[in-house]
């Protein structure tokens, strides 16, 4: 049986250096997840976005298991 669908929202601090690196790019090739970029702050070398993965829940926890490998700090967007 397929995984549930599910949409979920982030707040994401890419480390210094990492801007150039196709790590959302990657995440849409290497996972069966769809990536929206909600909004993003680029300054000097330092980047804040929220992005939302849409995708089965279990590939969208992969997604976010592959930020983290590569020192994103990602969590979760709060919303009522």
């Amino acid at each position: 049986m397929a995984g549930e669908q599910t949409s979920k929202t982030y707040n994401m601090c890419f480390p210094r250096g990492a801007v150039s690196d196709p790590l959302i790019y990657n995440v849409g090739q290497m996972f069966k997840v769809i990536t929206i970029i909600r909004a993003a702050t680029i300054k000097d070398k330092d980047c804040m976005m929220a992005l939302e993965l849409r995708g089965i829940e279990e590939e969208v926890e992969k997604a976010v298991r592959y930020f983290g490998e590569h020192n994103v700090v990602i969590e979760p967007l709060e919303t009522d």
